[in-house]
């Protein structure tokens, strides 16, 4: 591995840095509307017009966004995922990851004592509302695939009842009810965890 690939590396943070700023500003849902120009998306977003003149610039250097003359549009992988009333949206999990960036930023503490250094939360789950539910509402992002398989793995059949222990967001309880219909089947998770089950299982997230 040469210089320049050991500096991207040590740099790669920007981009995410960038990128995870421009998903909690709204940016990625306000172009779910259509193409807008720097000082469209600047006012309507309370931003410095020229700061999102240049970050938009980069996210389109990054093949985030794509540029038209003066206006900014979606990519289609960014529409697809990053969208939030896409039906493929995945941007809560990654708005989870962006909450565990000071985690990481303690690495080497976490490696000269033993000992996980987790400033946001206390316990085994984040305290904030809006991170619990970019976790919960995470998980469901990347269980919405894995659910069926799992399910169709399972020796259900004839099953009565079943308890999904640590439910999450409700993906598998989803899945062993279409697979037995008749079971008596029980979500358990913690109240707020739960609480977002409730909405998935019933078709309002």
């Amino acid at each position: 591995m040469g210089f320049d690939e050991l500096h991207k590396l040590a740099s790669a943070f920007q981009g995410a840095a960038l990128f995870h700023s421009a998903l909690e500003l709204g940016v990625f849902n306000l172009l779910g509307r259509g193409p807008k120009s720097a000082t469209q998306i600047a006012e309507a977003l309370a931003l410095d017009a020229r700061a999102t003149g240049v970050a938009l610039n980069a996210l389109v250097s990054m093949g985030i966004l794509e540029k038209d003359g003066d206006n900014y549009a979606n990519g289609d992988d960014t529409a697809a995922y990053l969208v939030e009333d896409a039906p493929a949206y995945r941007g809560a999990i990654l708005k989870h990851m962006k909450n565990t960036w000071q985690d990481w930023a303690e690495l080497s503490d976490t490696w000269r004592t033993g000992t996980a250094r987790c400033s946001r939360k206390e316990g085994s789950i984040p305290k904030d509302p809006e991170q619990i539910k970019n976790f919960i509402v995470g998980m469901e992002n990347i269980t919405r695939e894995i659910a069926p398989v799992l399910a169709e793995r399972l020796p259900l059949e004839g099953a009565k009842s079943i308890l999904d222990l640590g439910g999450g967001p409700g993906n598998y309880v989803l899945e062993f009810a279409r697979r037995c219909p008749e079971a008596k089947i029980v979500h358990f998770d913690l109240e707020s965890t739960s609480a977002l089950a409730r909405g998935f299982i019933e078709g309002k997230p």
